[in-house]
């Protein structure tokens, strides 16, 4: 049989090395009452030490009997195969993404849950009670279900020889409904813009027009971009910075290439979104913050008594329904305005410059062409995931 029960230990009496006598310890085989104190149990690549024959014997017992799917890391002391040692690593992975900060929280929860247990241990049904476990919403726990799924891919990827897809866990199916946001009419809109125009640094104001007109563009994408990154000849945004991790072209509009053409040109790497004027706490060419166009946005909105409407919903939301009500189908606007990279769209993924522009001239804050009224549109239905691991 593979592997035994063995000791250092010699007999005092006459010197002989003790044996397991395969019933209750390590003994002399010439003087049968002496016994070892202090045993090891060696097993293929993995030796440990016991005190007690019995625990020893069992825990042999128990590697013989799982040979099949026997794993060394799963007995070493720096548990190689824990959570969170493999959790530290997996994000290293990602430490380049800008999403990163929201990776690193989801995984620690997940983490403070199962802290170093083995990896192979947690199944379906442990799966299930850390997400009860969690206090959010569907929706959140939904991000932290893809999180953690995609980082038990990454597990399985780097270790199939030892993980067959059979070991896989199947992951709890998470639906989930996602509220109401409230959009505005493009006259509603345009009276938004003028007065951020009206009290806010000027460069703040473009990037609300810009986020109401190029909806194909994020606002943490926006403030991101460089000097660089705007072709005042051929009048194009370059978004280098993207959700989809890809870098995306943003035909302007004529009125807008006029705007930028002129503005004194700067140094290609500085931010084209940066504070003008030093003040509350930063300094002159310092970048936007993530939140300074929503601050902006929410004071204009309280100004002018409109409450309960936020940056995106104002500006993309709002604009797209208005596309939409002017006769724009859903294909279209996704293709060459959104640039959404939608399974049943992807024969759009090269949208048509000039309908690109067509599009952003009508989305244009001012433009006539609009319907009126404040409206709710749904951002998005209930969603389940598939469970295949690869």
């Amino acid at each position: 049989m593979i592997g035994g029960i063995y000791s250092d230990e010699k007999c005092p009496a006459c010197g002989a090395k003790l044996v397991d006598n395969r019933k209750d310890g390590v003994t002399c085989p010439n003087h049968p009452g002496v016994y070892a104190r202090n045993l090891r149990v060696k097993f293929k690549q993995t030796y440990k030490r016991f005190t007690d024959y019995n625990a020893a014997d069992q825990f042999l017992s128990h590697l013989r009997h799982d040979v099949k799917s026997y794993d060394p890391r799963d007995y070493q002391k720096k548990n190689p195969l824990g959570f969170a040692n493999l959790a530290d690593q997996w994000l290293l992975t990602k430490a380049h993404l800008r999403s990163y900060r929201d990776i690193k929280n989801h995984i620690n929860q997940a983490v403070t849950y199962y802290g170093n247990t083995n990896i192979k241990d947690i199944q379906y049904g442990e799966l299930e009670d850390f997400f009860n476990s969690l206090s959010c919403g569907s929706k959140s726990k939904h991000n932290i279900r893809s999180v953690i799924h995609n980082f038990f891919k990454w597990v399985w990827k780097r270790n199939r020889k030892t993980f067959s897809k059979d070991d896989f866990p199947d992951f709890p199916v998470i639906s989930f409904t996602l509220g109401y946001r409230k959009i505005v009419s493009k006259e509603v809109q345009w009276q938004i813009l003028e007065e951020i125009k009206r009290t806010a640094p000027f460069r703040a104001w473009l990037a609300c027009k810009w986020l109401a007109t190029y909806t194909k563009i994020r606002p943490g994408e926006l403030v991101r971009i460089t000097e660089g990154d705007i072709d005042r000849d051929n009048g194009i945004i370059r978004i280098t910075h993207s959700k989809e991790n890809r870098v995306k072209y943003v035909p302007m509009i004529p009125e807008d290439i006029e705007i930028v053409r002129t503005l004194p040109l700067g140094v290609p790497f500085i931010p084209f979104f940066r504070h003008e004027i030093s003040g509350h706490g930063v300094k002159e060419g310092r970048p936007y913050g993530r939140n300074r166009l929503r601050v902006i946005w929410s004071e204009a909105c309280k100004k002018l008594g409109i409450e309960g409407v936020s940056l995106y919903p104002g500006t993309k939301h709002s604009s797209v329904t208005a596309l939409n009500k002017m006769g724009y189908s859903p294909e279209d606007i996704q293709a060459n305005a959104t640039g959404h990279l939608s399974a049943a769209f992807k024969r759009y993924l090269v949208p048509d410059v000039d309908k690109s522009i067509e599009m952003y001239q009508a989305s244009m804050p001012g433009n006539k062409r609009e319907i009126s009224g404040t409206n709710l549109a749904l951002k998005t239905g209930s969603t389940n995931i598939d469970n295949s691991p690869f």
